[in-house]
């Protein structure tokens, strides 16, 4: 075939010199590494080691082109010496860190009591704990290392581990996979350098002794004369390699946390010294007219000023008549603040991706000047997040065997649940898709049915005997251990938290092999919709022995994919899934091949390590400790369950999304079903996830000029009538006005958390103001001169004239209507009217002193929302308190019985009566009558639990109507609790802390620029401000403070001193959820 290649270049030639196209020019470019890895290990000790002298002669005699502009190898010029100060910093980051893990590294598993107690014998011995202290230290720092494990009876009865630094150590790779490992000891003997090489392989130790590059019989040196070489299992490699990073220099060498940070840290020396060095030069000089200057008294000599104080100069002067002889002092002004910025930046350049200052022991606060200093001493949150968290993970001590019993993961689209099969012996791994729907031709604004996807099945070869569960929801990942009748698996699983991707780690033990897996997909049959031209059609799986892939396509359009990939690995098996939904394209599966190769791309531990901090930073935007362990678990499970299933880019959340297969409504629903559920975003600082809601709500309002046909798409439902899925109502007669109201409601409750007023004015304002307005058509004057309304309807059924649900909504939506267009200055011209409304507006209908319920649905509360969540009906008017309580009292007592009675809800109410014992009472019951061990309910997956941590949120802290209240309605027994960073209306942070039933102090961070009004819980508060400001008393205790936006206020009691550190309440309990046996 050389006669086509030659045609080949003969035609590229052609062409060249027909288009006159040159050839580019090949370049060589050389790099000289002027350090080995020995080199670069020596280097990172000097660093590490922190000797300023050292530094100093490494980087003088180094020969590197770049070094010798280094602060290190700079050489001051003769007069203007400048002490060179390092600071240490490189050992503080070594040994914090190294204090941090070395806790957890001898952490081991044993398969019996006999091998654990044969372990810490070794262990002892060799003073593990101080050897692996050493090792870890000097792996951080020079990138690796390995222990060396010999027997010597005449030393130990043990073996012997012995640790070498990387420096010390040769790792031959063969393939990417270690082969040996070399050993290095030096040795001098009459003045000659010897080098014993210990060659450990699999199966054999080698002895070498060199002097130079000759190499030499080990017998030549008394020291090494009776070694000798060994040969036993091929399977064993007595030498353990520890690495903590890759070095990206030095290919199968470890890396270190050294590596890039060099130049920062000889910034940093730098920028110190240079500090230091401006502080001794800007020392106070004093110029004394020679005539004055100090003798001294016995030898009469002048006192000449030492160079180091620099305290006075001589200058002219003389005794004679007319001399002023002044002495006169003069104070250099340093530029700290410059100093300083160049101190932090380079602080910040070493610290960063390695480790935080905080962690160390640096408090940047206090190297602030005094406004900005007191300005950044707020409250601290002084927690072990980890080990708070382990204290609120589910705990199964037996195998669930159905999906309501079964811990949840997910991500806000892709959902698991884990459990065992409960007909074979298999466990399932039920997956989701929340975005895998059934495209209803005219779905609401918050979509269709939700459809099933499938699940994989893990098959042991042994049979199950027993297992356990654990939720870790500080890493968001569950642990499945199932022990067989031929040993053990254990499986660690989560949903990553940015990623659409699953992970399965697999290890086993014993003789239980790896497991099998195999994927069933959602049958046709089982959709839960009937209608025929809403039915997803199953296509194909094509299964490997590395994985596969499953497609679903719908007649509306759309694919659905689930892809899998096994990666086979000594130490474990990884199952990678990835479930993909488009629509109305079919690209599905080609976004799953998209994910699979990113996510390999980066391996395992990276994406955990991204999945957890994802997790970790969801968890620290606020924080609450309470002292009923019941309650806490609780909550947190709620704030796990909204970080897996909500995300600012995806959709509207509904029942049990994502990880929902047939639900008792399969459609996104309005009332309390969808409040209820995005009530808690906002208090608890996670108000991103609002994004989906106010986008299907502001999206829908602008895609159609037909307001009614909006109208329509907004308020159009789906109700599930026996086992089928009825289309988007859109009847008269099955539209609710007030829905949309109500709808704006939480909008606005998420505005007021925000405080945008561009989405104020541009998104809100119109699409309340068309909702508010349509109630107007339906208000009539009767002879008792107030208005009315006309019948509306509720569940498809006639309702009374005057309904308090709407008559609450429209007084709610005309006093907001006022409120925007007064903070946005809109001269509206319906504002007479709806100023008129609220004046003559019939009142909330009564019978016997209490509201009147929804006949057709007295178990629903929808006639007491003027209380709760509107506050239109409220005690902070006086009259209004008999009606308020009795209305509740009577509410509860007639429908508690009832199947499905909201308890969340009647918490709520209660503690905005600031009636905490019977709020905590409504709480508790609904945990142990309706909580599921799993923390989901038993007729909703999600809107009982998250209305639930709202409830919890309204004993602490309340903000309606423009005050916050704090601790408003707490239960006598609650004396210790705290909490960090809940978020109130106005854009507020607050932090808060009671102990023994007192307030210790309450801390208010303006986020926005509006006026901060409190009600404090106790007198004779003392506030402390960065700056001084006016504050305003306006009632009993309640207070207007004129903070700026990103200023704090300090809250607390006159004459004490509390420390401002919040700390986790000791309950002594703790893991409530999960399956007991």
């Amino acid at each position: 075939m050389k006669w086509m290649e030659q045609l080949n270049e003969n035609i590229k030639r052609t062409l060249r010199s027909w288009l006159n196209v040159l050839p580019a020019n090949p370049y060589n470019f050389q790099i000289n590494e002027m350090l080995d890895f020995e080199g670069h290990a020596i280097r990172n000790r000097i660093w590490y080691r922190g000797d300023g002298n050292e530094l100093e002669q490494f980087y003088q005699q180094n020969r590197e082109y770049a070094d010798k502009y280094k602060f290190w190898a700079s050489k001051s010029s003769p007069g203007l010496e400048m002490r060179k100060i390092h600071t240490g910093l490189p050992g503080l980051i070594v040994r914090t860190l190294t204090s941090v893990v070395l806790p957890d590294m001898n952490d081991f598993e044993f398969e019996s009591p006999k091998q654990q107690g044969m372990w810490e014998e070794i262990a002892k011995d060799n003073d593990f704990q101080h050897k692996i202290e050493s090792a870890l230290k000097e792996a951080l720092y020079i990138g690796d290392g390995a222990f060396k494990v010999t027997v010597d009876t005449q030393v130990s009865p043990y073996p012997i581990l012995e640790w070498y630094p990387g420096d010390r150590v040769e790792i031959i790779r063969h393939r990417d996979r270690i082969r040996e490992i070399v050993f290095k000891t030096p040795y001098k003997d009459k003045g000659r350098t010897y080098v014993l090489n210990e060659r450990y392989g699999y199966g054999y130790i080698v002895n070498e002794l060199y002097s130079g590059n000759q190499m030499l019989e080990v017998s030549a040196l008394k020291a090494t004369e009776n070694l000798k070489d060994f040969a036993f299992d091929e399977s064993v490699m007595l030498a353990v390699p520890l690495m903590i990073y890759e070095s990206a220099k030095y290919e199968g060498r470890g890396g270190s946390i050294f590596d890039g940070k060099l130049d920062s840290f000889d910034s940093l020396d730098e920028v110190w010294s240079q500090w230091m060095d401006a502080l001794r030069a800007g020392r106070a000089k004093t110029y004394i007219p020679e005539c004055l200057v100090p003798h001294d008294p016995e030898t009469g000599v002048l006192i000449r000023p030492n160079p180091f104080d620099n305290r006075y100069y001589a200058a002219t002067g003389d005794m004679s008549e007319g001399q002023k002889n002044t002495i006169n002092t003069d104070q250099p002004v340093i530029p700290h603040e410059s100093y300083l910025a160049s101190y932090i930046t380079a602080l910040d350049l070493c610290l960063q991706g390695v480790i935080s200052p905080s962690t160390l022991g640096i408090d940047t606060k206090k190297l602030d000047n005094a406004e900005a200093q007191r300005e950044k001493e707020k409250t601290t949150l002084a927690l072990n997040w980890e080990g708070f968290m382990k204290g609120q993970n589910m705990l199964w001590n037996v195998l669930p065997t159905k999906r309501s019993e079964a811990p949840f993961m997910g991500n806000g689209k892709l959902g698991l649940m884990v459990y065992k099969d409960p007909d074979a012996n298999a466990l399932l791994f039920a997956t989701g898709h929340a975005e895998a729907t059934n495209h209803l031709k005219d779905a609401t604004i918050l979509g269709g049915e939700l459809l099933p996807t499938g699940n994989f099945i893990l098959t042991p070869a042994g049979k199950i005997l027993k297992g356990q569960m654990e939720l870790d929801l500080w890493n968001a990942e569950t642990t499945t251990e199932i022990w067989t009748d031929r040993g053990k698996i254990k499986i660690i699983s989560f949903v990553h938290a940015d990623e659409q991707i699953i992970i399965n780690r697999i290890t086993t033990e014993g003789d239980e092999p790896q497991p099998e897996w195999s994927w069933k997909p959602a049958a046709q049959e089982e959709s839960t919709s009937k209608q025929k031209e809403y039915k997803r059609r199953f296509v194909r799986s094509n299964v490997y022995p590395e994985g596969g892939i499953s497609t679903f396509k719908s007649p509306s359009g759309g694919e659905t994919a689930a892809l899998w990939y096994l990666s086979r690995q000594k130490e474990a098996n990884t199952l990678y899934i990835t479930i993909n939904h488009a629509y109305p394209d079919t690209v599905a599966t080609e976004l799953g091949k998209s994910e699979f190769r990113m996510v390999l791309r980066k391996g395992f531990n990276r994406v955990r390590h991204a999945h957890r901090n994802w997790w970790h930073d969801f968890y620290s935007a606020s924080f609450v400790t309470l002292p009923d362990a019941m309650i806490e678990n609780f909550y947190w499970a709620q704030m796990y369950k909204m970080g897996s299933s909500m995300r600012e880019d995806g959709l509207g959340i509904i029942h049990g999304e994502p990880y929902a297969v047939y639900k008792q409504w399969p459609n996104r629903l309005w009332n309390f079903n969808v409040h209820s559920i995005y009530m808690p975003i906002n208090g608890t600082n996670h108000n991103e996830l609002a994004l989906p809601l106010e986008n299907a709500f502001y999206n829908a309002a602008e895609e159609d000029a037909d307001t009614t046909r909006t109208w329509k798409k907004i308020l159009g439902r789906l109700s599930r009538k026996g086992n089928k899925t009825q289309p988007p109502a859109v009847d008269e007669r099955d539209i609710e006005n007030g829905q949309l109201v109500w709808a704006c409601q939480n909008l606005w409750a998420i505005y007021r958390h925000k405080m945008d007023d561009n989405l104020l004015r541009y998104k809100l304002y119109p699409l309340l103001r068309e909702a508010t307005n349509r109630y107007i058509d339906q208000l009539h004057e009767e002879s008792d001169g107030h208005y009315h309304l006309t019948t509306f309807y509720h569940h498809g059924k006639d309702t009374v004239t005057d309904n308090n649900f709407d008559l609450a909504m429209l007084r709610w939506g005309c006093q907001t209507m006022l409120s925007m267009s007064r903070r946005l200055q809109i001269d509206d011209p319906q504002i007479t009217l709806w100023q008129r409304i609220l004046k003559r507006l019939t009142p909330l209908k009564t019978h016997n002193g209490v509201l009147l319920a929804n006949q057709n649905r007295p178990e629903v509360p929808l006639h007491l929302l003027s209380i709760y969540p509107l506050y239109t009906l409220n005690i902070e008017v006086e009259r209004n308190k008999p009606l308020i309580h009795k209305s509740i009292t009577d509410w509860v007592k007639k429908n508690e019985k009832s199947a499905g009675f909201p308890f969340v809800t009647a918490s709520s109410l209660y503690a905005t009566e600031r009636n905490g014992t019977e709020a905590l009472k409504q709480l508790q019951q609904m945990i142990r009558k309706q909580v599921l061990c799993n923390s989901m309910t038993k007729t909703d997956n999600y809107t009982p639990g998250l209305a639930g941590a709202q409830a919890i949120l309204n004993m602490l802290m309340q903000s309606w109507n423009g005050i916050i209240r704090i601790f408003p309605a707490l239960p006598p027994e609650w004396q210790n609790i705290a909490f960090y960073h809940l978020r109130t209306e106005g854009a507020f942070l607050i932090s808060a802390q009671k102990v023994n039933g007192k307030t210790t102090f309450v801390e208010v961070t303006n986020t926005a620029g509006e006026l901060c009004t409190i009600e404090l819980d106790f007198d004779n508060p003392t506030f402390d401000t960065s700056r001084r400001i006016r504050i305003t008393r306006i009632g009993d205790r309640t207070y207007n403070i004129p903070i700026r936006k990103g200023e704090s206020v300090r809250i607390y009691p006159r004459k004490s001193q509390p420390d401002f550190e919040i700390h986790a309440i000791g309950n002594n309990m703790g893991r409530y959820f999960g399956k007991k046996q």
